[in-house]
């Protein structure tokens, strides 16, 4: 019984649009870690899953928690590190768009 009530409340939080670590799609710890590990991944690699971590990390800089925005700023600028000069090659221009106007309103909102 107490399950079945724990996972009530955990989709009653999802409904209502509740977004924090224990709902959020990667929790923030796993998010940096994703970051770090991008530097000692192969640049082909990173290439083909980039849309794919963009995706991620913008899902957690809208998050409610500090530590899950971070997370996800911090790993947006990892990809863009490794990436490099290739970023106009493996993303397309609207992701872009949405990298930049997230990352231009995360340095004023958590200053």
């Amino acid at each position: 019984k107490e399950k079945k009530k724990i996972e009530r409340n955990r989709s009653k939080k999802q409904v209502k649009g509740v977004d924090d670590e224990t709902t959020s799609l990667l929790p923030a710890g796993s998010l940096s870690a994703l970051g770090d590990f991008l530097t000692i991944l192969s640049v082909d690699f990173v290439i083909i899953n980039a849309e794919r971590v963009v995706s991620a990390a913008l899902a957690a800089t809208t998050s409610r928690t500090v530590s899950a925005r971070r997370a996800g700023y911090f790993l947006l600028e990892r990809l863009l590190e490794v990436l490099g000069h290739r970023t106009t090659k493996a993303l397309p221009r609207p992701i872009m768009s949405q990298m930049y106007d997230r990352l231009k309103r995360g340095r004023i909102e958590d200053r």
